[in-house]
């Protein structure tokens, strides 16, 4: 969606977008973009700063509120907006210096809507893996239900029959070792037998210890498909979501988790600002974060101001996930031990 108050600008950049993406819908002031938000749902929006009454700045600020998936390119020719903007590092917000240089406007869209679909692409294998887990557990359960009806139904064998099974499986001696025997002194019974072979006991190799249920995690990202898909990793476990760093220390108000899994690049209060608030206020959690991120800058940042953080690279698989959270439990457990 392009948001435009000039009219014969807007025309310039709907014509020049409309090879770089399948539907262009120009808008000429922020009211009737507000209003054609939820309707449409779109992917990027191109706004103008210069719009009437309200300026494409507050616009941003607005559809980043409502609609934290989509990516917004401000088209400003205010040097301070830039600054402020480059300097605050808003996430999938760009802006871009007026007069429009309409190829680098293109290049700038055709990337955002790559992001867009690898971000969806991410989301759906997440939302495969958790169906496919919902799919073997139901199936485990079946197959449990099934053999206790089975073990329950079966008659128990009796005593006659237990002693001839087991009559039935002793080997009779041959002739003469009946006849040596017979013919040999009587000895003293032994007060306790070995047997002379035994079948070594079948082994099973353990599993991978599975997390609590009773574990009470705390997601903290602003992309909603990504706090729908680690929610739905943990459905077994308690989950508390939270779109940032400022709703994480209001959800730690109420209530301490056992973990936390934090993006590191979120508006308002980022990962890492969220760790400091953590370590100054409930510093017995201090240890128990998990980054995830999608940023080589971001994690390097993290890497430099955080000793020894633990940081996933998005799109995180869910068993690599599960492993690292136990880790940082394990962890925290054993340095608070005496």
């Amino acid at each position: 969606m392009i948001a435009i108050g000039d009219v014969e600008l807007g025309r310039v950049v709907h014509d020049a977008l409309c090879t770089a993406s399948p539907r262009v819908v120009l808008v000429e002031s922020a009211t009737l973009a507000l209003h054609e938000l939820d309707g449409l749902a779109p992917a990027l929006l191109v706004v103008d700063d210069e719009l009437p009454l309200v300026r494409g700045l507050d616009l941003a600020g607005r559809v980043r509120s409502e609609r934290s998936d989509a990516d917004v390119i401000l088209l400003t020719d205010d040097d301070l907006v830039v600054e402020l903007v480059g300097r605050l590092r808003v996430e999938r917000v760009r802006c871009l210096q007026k007069p429009v240089d309409l190829e680098r406007l293109r290049q700038a869209v055709a990337l955002g809507l790559r992001g867009l679909n690898a971000r969806k692409a991410g989301s759906a294998y997440e939302d495969l893996l958790g169906e496919l887990e919902d799919q073997r557990s139901r199936f485990e359960r079946r197959i449990k239900n099934l053999e206790r009806r089975q073990a329950s139904s079966r008659p128990p064998p009796s005593e006659v029959a237990t002693a001839a099974l087991a009559a039935a499986t002793v080997p009779a001696p041959p002739p003469c070792a009946r006849e040596a025997a017979s013919a040999a002194p009587p000895q003293a019974t032994p007060t306790s037998t070995t047997p002379i072979s035994a079948a070594p006991p079948t082994i099973r190799e353990s599993a991978a210890p599975a997390l609590p249920e009773d574990l009470h995690v705390l997601v903290v990202d602003d992309d909603p498909l990504v706090r729908r898909a680690i929610a739905r990793r943990f459905r077994r476990q308690q989950v508390t979501l939270a779109e940032n760093g400022v709703a994480a220390t209001r959800a730690l108000e109420q209530a301490r988790p056992d973990v936390i899994v934090s993006d590191l690049k979120m508006p308002e209060m980022d990962g890492l600002a969220l760790a400091e608030e953590i370590k100054r206020r409930w510093p017995e959690l201090a240890d128990r974060i998990v980054f995830v991120s999608g940023t080589g800058s971001q994690i390097e940042r993290a890497a430099q101001q955080t000793p020894a953080p633990t940081v996933l690279r998005k799109p995180v698989e869910g068993r690599l996930l599960e492993s690292r959270i136990a880790e940082v439990l394990e962890k925290a457990l054993s340095s608070r031990k005496p």
